[in-house]
């Protein structure tokens, strides 16, 4: 199990850094990891929650730190994807994709 949450955190993290920045694809990332940091975190809580209570010995809380670290970089997806559309509006509130036909004389 542990080594299926510290791949799970690493795809995570590289899908944040090496995604590409359509939406579509970015939504599908945000959904799965998003699902698979609550699973993971839930999982792990109650792992730990267990094992502290019935077998102190081997008390770990490895999982819910894998699954929190997935949905840490959740939330840096989405700041992503709202940093990437405010850098594709001007301050006077059209796109740069709108307004490019005036700047082609």
């Amino acid at each position: 199990m542990k080594l299926i949450a510290v791949f799970i955190l690493l795809s995570a993290w590289a899908c944040l850094l090496l995604a590409p920045s359509g939406t579509v694809s970015r939504m599908l990332q945000l959904l799965v990891f998003l699902g698979l940091g609550a699973l993971l975190s839930l999982v792990g809580f109650f792992s730990w929650y267990w094992d502290s209570n019935m077998r102190p010995s081997q008390q770990s809380a490895f999982v819910l730190i894998c699954g929190l670290g997935t949905l840490a970089s959740q939330i840096g997806t989405v700041l992503r994807m709202l940093t990437d559309a405010v850098d594709d509006e001007f301050p006077g509130g059209g796109s740069r994709k709108a307004d490019d036909w005036r700047n082609r004389r």
